[in-house]
């Protein structure tokens, strides 16, 4: 297949034979984008020319190219997506359309940079330019109380269920990455946010409206990025029972958008507009689409996943042009070209990092289940009997604040669901779940947990989250006092954690129930380590 500038011919071909034989391919999302390309005049040898002139297939410039533009379709109702145009520079947007709707492929949509998720990043660069963000009719939107929360947590050593890092707040040096701003503005940055405003904590007082700021954002990117044909609430794909609903919800946050100001001034007259607009053209494109797929009178959807129109699958294309060159992450235009080639003929293509992140991509199952043995590491850092005596010693002056056993019983939460997944005996999972579902009465006050819980998070018993607390304790003695780093530090972590558990189990755990509790407490703690959910490395 010849991969030159200008609309790929055996492409088409493949696809006129393939829309003959069945209709998922008759509707399409159109995507277009650029990528860099070094600037370079090369020689192709088995041409007998210079590549690296400016070139749309048909005619060249003198000029060196210095970007590639590539045009891909994706399918609506299947897994399928492919580039049908590779132009150094295009004005063949229209052409493509055209040539596409004669082999009887309609394309609903066309999405390219400025779309609904790169609308994000540039919301997130208005609100960091400008620290004191934008005002609403209620108030403030603030930029500060986001950068306290990533302070707050650092001091604290854990999340509180959210992804908020330095690089979050410190985005310049990875500005092309979509998903730090998804990140940033998402519910659980919310939630943070409002669950220490309303336990008191001064520094996030009168953050009311920044919160429910976030949560606009955050509900509206979910709907516009639906991937899962089986999700709830507002991930879940676009279909009858729910676009009134859908359209409620375009309504309200479109006319909350518009009352935001910039200095005094709308935002929508504002020079920082553009986001703005964005989400509005995508909401009102969004719900046009919907109707007319899901009404029409031949061949309806049943849903439609809006993902399908986002940009991420051309930019894990563009991942997986620039992984196939190594270290070589600018390819010049005989290189970008030979490898479109060979990812035309390769379905299975996986990409580590990019702009955006790989939904599709296979993953492991979230427990493991594998022999003790097998995950020993032999070394000489084992801990002795007099190391663990001493370590045992601090151990007891330890104490764990409020806030940390907090985070501490919401990690040990998602612990115990992986694990009901797997034990079929009732009476262990009621050993490992609290009786009342709804709240921690051996906390005071409201819990993390349940105040971010929406019906599905677990409450864990008592045994349960002191098992959890021991091993916090535990890695606070050997990692971060005594500075021990080496390959036997989960193991030491884990016997340190056993042992003190043992020495005082009575206060863990009824004499009926302590046999039994010890089959569990292994793979509770080995599910700790291997989730990554215990500051362990």
């Amino acid at each position: 297949m010849k991969c030159e500038p200008g609309f790929l011919e055996g492409v088409f071909i493949f696809l006129k034979q393939e829309v003959t034989k069945s209709t998922w391919l008759q509707d399409c999302s159109l995507v277009f984008d650029s990528m860099s390309i070094r600037k370079q005049l090369i020689w192709e040898s088995d041409k007998g020319k210079y590549a690296g002139n400016v070139e749309i297939g048909f005619g060249e410039s003198s000029e060196l190219a210095t970007e590639v533009l590539v045009i891909m379709i994706v399918s609506l109702t299947k897994q399928f997506k492919c580039p049908i145009d590779s132009s150094i520079l295009s004005t063949l947007l229209s052409t493509a359309i055209i040539k596409l709707h004669e082999i009887s492929i309609k394309v609903w949509n066309v999405t390219c940079d400025d779309a609904s998720a790169n609308f994000m990043l540039h919301l997130m660069l208005a609100i960091c330019l400008n620290k004191r963000l934008f005002q609403s009719d209620n108030g403030d939107i603030k930029w500060s109380y986001i950068y306290l929360l990533n302070t707050f947590q650092n001091d604290l050593g854990l999340k509180f269920a959210n992804k908020l890092t330095a690089q979050h707040i410190n985005y310049r040096n990875s500005v092309m990455k979509v998903k730090l701003a998804a990140q940033t503005l998402s519910s659980g940055v919310a939630d943070a946010i409002d669950y220490l405003c309303q336990k008191g904590e001064s520094s996030f007082q009168n953050s009311e409206e920044t919160v429910y700021f976030i949560r606009q954002i955050d509900r509206l990117f979910d709907i516009l990025h639906s991937r899962i044909p089986f999700s709830k609430r507002y991930k879940s794909p676009i279909h009858p029972g729910n676009i009134n609903t859908i359209k409620s919800v375009f309504s309200d946050t479109t006319n909350y958008l518009k009352t935001l100001k910039f200095n005094g001034i709308p935002l929508i007259l504002s020079g920082r507009k553009m986001f703005l607009i964005g989400f509005i053209v995508t909401m009102t494109s969004t719900l046009e689409i919907a109707y007319k797929l899901l009404g029409r009178a031949q061949s309806p959807l049943k849903y439609i996943l809006t993902y399908k129109m986002s940009q991420d699958h051309l930019e894990l294309f563009f991942g997986c042009i620039r992984s196939r060159g190594g270290s070589n992450n600018n390819p010049n235009c005989i290189q970008f070209k030979k490898t479109l080639r060979q990812l035309l003929f390769n379905k299975n293509i996986t990409v580590e990092s990019g702009n955006c992140s790989n939904f599709v991509a296979p993953g492991g199952d979230a427990l493991d289940f594998r022999s003790e043995k097998r995950c020993i590491i032999k070394s000489d850092n084992n801990l002795d009997e007099t190391e663990i005596d001493n370590y045992l010693d601090v151990l007891s002056s330890i104490e764990l604040i409020g806030y940390t056993n907090e985070i501490l019983d919401y990690i040990a939460g998602y612990i115990v669901k992986s694990i009901c997944i797997k034990v079929v005996c009732p009476y262990c999972i009621d050993l490992l779940l609290k009786d009342d579902q709804t709240e921690h009465s051996y906390v005071k006050g409201k819990n993390f947990t349940s105040f971010v819980n929406r019906g599905k998070l677990k409450i864990v018993s008592l045994a349960v989250s002191n098992i959890i607390q021991e091993l916090e304790k535990s890695f606070q003695v050997v990692v971060v006092i005594n500075n021990k780093l080496h390959n036997n530090v989960k193991q030491n972590i884990v016997m340190l954690a056993k042992t003190n558990i043992l020495n005082k189990s009575t206060l863990f755990f009824s004499p009926i129930h302590t046999p039994l509790m010890w089959i569990l407490v292994p793979q509770v703690m080995s599910i700790a380590f291997s989730l990554h959910l215990v500051k362990v490395l």
